[in-house]
């Protein structure tokens, strides 16, 4: 082989060599990232659950007082809340 062609397989080769680095790095990255895209969607449905339940919790705690006894505390007046007319 003449030098020039022994020089232009070994560039070749050496190209080629860096397209798969580059590949294998893109790949990588790819899964990375995608990896990255699964944890922060989990923590938003987490944080979607913790706030559905926070608002359930609100409004268990709502109704159950809303069902409680009231305490009278008039003393026997026959005026409705405040600005109706009884």
């Amino acid at each position: 082989m003449i030098p020039y062609q022994i020089y232009q397989a070994l560039i070749d080769e050496h190209v080629n060599e860096l397209q798969a680095a580059a590949r294998l790095h893109e790949r990588a990255t790819e899964a990375r990232l995608a990896a990255a895209n699964r944890t922060r969607r989990r923590s938003r449905l987490k944080d979607a659950a913790r706030h559905l339940f926070a608002l359930a919790h609100v409004g268990r705690g709502a109704h159950a007082r809303r069902g409680a006894p009231a305490v009278s505390t008039s003393t026997g007046s026959t005026a409705g809340p405040m600005g109706c007319v009884a």
